[in-house]
């Protein structure tokens, strides 16, 4: 029997059923709300930002950006950015011109305080979350274990993995990573922190050599089964397992994954393993046959991003869009002047944008289409790789063209050489606004998107999950399962 208490307990299913539903919808769409609806939503969204639930936290936290972003009133995100820890965020705010003129900063007390306060969570010129503090402690203080680690991509795990490096001088470490991409973007990351006690890093199994000391080893699954075969004495001390929630996949490369972590533990039974990953309900189960359990857990449950989803479906050229809101879990008509995908995203587009296609050719034959469309760019950057491309690869390779409208593409069929040099070009420049790919950058890597276009339900031969498209996005999304059975092929 339910109890009075029980009963009273605020869900967002009763939520919906009052006129907040109403003035939310408002809201959303960017329809102009009247004071009285301004106060209301407000005064709604503070009373979800306290509640235990976290769908109603974020549900609260996503009112008042939307409001902010709606009416230039950033002062109710700046109070509950600083209320709830996400400090990173409250201190851009402290940047906008409008915000500081605002009546709360008059006094310089209350300006000098705040500042002060920011300043508590900065580090290196970096401004942290409350739960980034919190989460650096709790990996310098468990160092010696075996620990599951849920956050955000985009979080700070890789920094935790430099600063544990830094801190173990002369042991042995192992990253594990899911795909090419993210090795060399990792790689990367561990060379430019210029660790002094590192003489190598060893990121495929020629480079290997039993002898070597003072060495880091970054490998795909693959890579490391290779590896462990060759040499069946070589052991790890530590061993960082990203994108651990690919262990839960029913396929031939994640069992591959469980099997070398297993050979590890085998042959060092004290080895510390680090299983990151983005989200996962219940870590207890990463835990593998014949290996530890896990020893300690660390969830993130801050939320910054608040995300946006739309479909569109030109199939029948009526241009059928729409706008998803995971919270009220409803599709909302959406006008668009669009009658084709390319014209749908380019009135959709940011300044970063990738695009997702399963299959190479359909990349590369998209790549061509958006790039007709599209003036030249005048870039000197953009100018450079032009030339150094147009050198070194044949000169029908549809890449040099794509460079000169702003467009680049990335696949694995490409080399390695040419997926890196296009991964560095998108990244420095701001000229460059559209990248077609596959799923080989959206697992892991950051690069600076603002908006992902999904042009096929298709990963490999199977559909996109719920969990993989959550990956891709950075947050666990609520409904996401819902939306993407749903969700219409643009």
């Amino acid at each position: 029997m339910t109890n009075k208490t029980d009963r009273k307990q605020l869900t967002l299913r009763r939520l919906l059923n009052t006129s907040f539903n109403t003035i939310y919808r408002k809201l959303v769409m960017g329809q102009e709300l009247n004071r009285e609806e301004s106060i209301d939503i407000l005064s709604i969204a503070v009373v979800l930002v306290s509640q235990t639930s976290t769908e109603l936290n974020r549900l609260g936290y996503r009112i008042v950006l939307l409001y902010g972003n709606l009416t230039g009133d950033f002062i109710p995100l700046y109070d509950i950015s600083i209320n709830t820890g996400l400090m990173p965020v409250a201190k851009l705010i402290k940047t906008i011109t409008s915000f500081n003129d605002s009546k709360l900063f008059h006094s310089s007390f209350i300006d000098e305080f705040t500042e002060s306060y920011l300043d508590t969570f900065r580090e290196n010129e970096i401004t942290h979350t409350e739960q980034q503090l919190v989460l650096t402690n709790f990996f310098d203080e468990n160092s010696q274990n075996s620990i599951a680690l849920v956050a955000p991509t985009s979080y700070g795990k890789s920094e935790l993995i430099i600063t544990s490096i830094k801190n173990n001088k002369h042991k042995k470490f192992c990253i594990l990573v899911p795909s090419k991409s993210l090795l060399s973007q990792t790689k990367k990351r561990v060379l430019d922190a210029q660790i002094d006690w590192i003489e190598k890093i060893v990121s495929h199994p020629e480079m290997h050599d039993e002898d070597l000391t003072n060495a880091v080893y970054i490998l795909t699954q693959e890579r490391l089964s290779r590896l462990l075969s060759v040499d069946k004495s070589l052991s790890f001390d530590f061993l960082f397992v990203d994108e651990a929630h690919n262990l839960l996949s029913n396929d031939s490369r994640n069992e591959l994954l469980a099997s070398v972590i297993n050979i590890l533990k085998f042959r060092n039974s004290q080895v510390a393993i680090k299983y990151l990953t983005p989200f996962l309900k219940d870590t207890s189960n990463l835990g593998l046959r014949h290996s530890n359990t896990i020893e300690l857990e660390y969830l993130i449950k801050e939320y910054v991003k608040s995300e946006r989803f739309y479909t569109a479906d030109f199939r029948l050229g009526n241009g059928n869009t729409k706008f998803y809101d995971q919270y009220i879990n409803e599709f909302i008509d959406n006008a668009s002047e669009s009658d084709s995908a390319i014209t749908y995203i380019l009135e959709k587009s940011a300044e970063k944008n990738i695009i997702y296609f399963n299959k190479p050719k359909d990349i590369e034959a998209f790549a061509m289409e958006l790039t007709e469309v599209l003036e030249p760019i005048t870039d000197e950057d953009i100018s450079i790789a032009v030339e150094e491309l147009s050198v070194n690869l044949h000169q029908d390779y549809k890449l040099v063209e794509c460079l000169k409208k702003g467009v680049v593409y990335h696949h694995g069929s490409m080399t390695e050489m040419v997926r890196n040099y296009v991964e560095y070009l998108f990244r420095i420049s701001p000229s460059l606004k559209y990248l077609i790919s596959s799923s080989t950058l959206l697992e892991g890597v950051n690069l600076p998107i603002e908006k992902l276009f999904v042009m096929n339900c298709k990963k490999g031969r199977s559909n996109l999950t719920g969990s993989q498209f959550k990956n891709w996005l950075g947050e666990s999304i609520d409904l996401v399962k819902y939306f993407l059975l749903s969700i219409q092929v643009v």
